[in-house]
């Protein structure tokens, strides 16, 4: 545990802890951080005097001696990111069509956009000659298609960045 400016101290050395539901008020007040900040004894003191803490340093000190024995790992890197692009296409895809279906009122929208979008589109391309008038009506439907391609993909967008302000 830590005791004021951040040095260690053990409360090992207490004799009667009470384990009821203020233990942890307890056992700041034992080391001096409690709302009295005032204590018996130094903590950190006991802390660096004690043989467990002798012992802690023995095991860590064991720990550093055994990792600088070990080669040093030598890292591959294959790519820049941890996974393919493939495999983050795939899970962005995954996670915004659940976010379409937790919206069902953008999906209705859509749904009725896609039906009177291609009711529209269909109809005026509908027994289009091939003439000056009909080529005129196949690249407006082509214009008006890819404008709502378009307005498909930036209301999905804008929705998503509704925390940006324009």
């Amino acid at each position: 545990m830590l005791a004021r400016g951040k040095s260690v101290s053990s409360l090992k050395s207490c004799s009667n802890i009470e384990l009821k539901c203020r233990s942890a008020e307890y056992m700041l007040e034992a080391i001096g951080a409690g709302a009295t900040a005032t204590s018996s004894q130094d903590w950190p003191l006991v802390w660096t005097k004690s043989p467990e803490a002798d012992r802690v340093n023995q095991d860590i000190e064991q720990i550093h001696i055994t990792g600088r024995q070990k080669p040093a790992v030598q890292a591959t890197f294959i790519s820049e990111f941890a996974t393919s692009w493939l495999y983050q296409t795939w899970e962005l895809t995954k996670r915004n069509y659940v976010a379409y279906w937790r919206d069902p009122m953008y999906l209705i929208a859509k749904l009725a956009l896609n039906i009177f979008g291609g009711l529209f589109i269909g109809f005026t391309f509908f027994k289009a000659s091939n003439s000056q008038q009909g080529t005129q009506n196949k690249l407006f439907v082509r214009f008006c298609s890819i404008l709502a391609f378009i307005h498909r993909l930036m209301f999905g967008f804008l929705s998503q960045f509704s925390w940006l302000q324009f």
